[in-house]
């Protein structure tokens, strides 16, 4: 049996005589095909005792490999794990030879068939994402004069942003003296936080 890769020309070639035919009419020695089947060649040249050989070509059905995961984001320090689809065995970039591997660096990773015909890979993308330590900008705890306004920074500087007064904003403004917590969140990385206390600063009293 010989195995022929779709999209692929097979050359088959008889030997061991001087007149030929085979089975898609053709006399030549050698016949190339594109398609599976069996074939047979027979040596002409003695009509009394003609001999014929066979050969049965294989169509190999190529296998569809699939990631069951999409490209995805984790944390550092976390794990995904990838699986593949669609073949008995395979091949990875990273060299393993399992349906599913571990990641925990960024990076493309495709996977393979291991197949006697070439199979298209797929591809996940993974993105390992540092976690994002917040804080506010202005000393903790800060004064509040009476009547006053002053402004709340969280840094860095990101839209991922939910302080307690329900505010997204990068900054805020605050005119009461109370405790204001700050909640980071990428979606990827596990909540951060931040916070400050204001007091009111009394106001100063005149003396003569």
């Amino acid at each position: 049996m010989a195995n022929l890769c779709p999209g692929a020309t097979m050359i088959l070639s008889a030997t061991g005589a001087s007149n030929y035919l085979w089975n898609t009419n053709e006399t030549s020695s050698s016949v190339n095909t594109i398609t599976g089947g069996q074939y047979f060649v027979t040596d002409t040249t003695n009509h009394c005792f003609p001999d014929t050989a066979f050969v049965q070509v294989n169509l190999v059905v190529l296998p569809t490999i699939t990631i069951t995961e999409n490209d995805t984001s984790i944390c550092q320090g976390e794990t995904v794990t990838l699986h593949a689809n669609g073949a008995s065995n395979y091949i990875w970039n990273n060299n393993a030879n399992t349906p599913s591997i571990n990641v925990i660096t960024s990076g493309a990773y495709w996977v393979n068939a291991v197949s006697v015909c070439p199979t298209e890979p797929d591809t996940v993308v993974v993105a390992v994402i540092q976690p994002t330590n917040v804080s506010i900008q202005e000393p903790n705890p800060s004064s509040l004069c009476m009547g006053a306004t002053l402004d709340l920074h969280a840094v860095p500087i990101s839209t991922n942003y939910t302080w307690s007064t329900t505010e997204t904003t990068n900054a805020i403004s605050v005119n009461t003296p109370d405790q204001y917590i700050v909640n980071f969140h990428d979606g990827v990385c596990p909540n951060t936080t931040a916070s400050i206390t204001i007091e009111d600063s009394p106001n100063p009293v005149a003396e003569i």
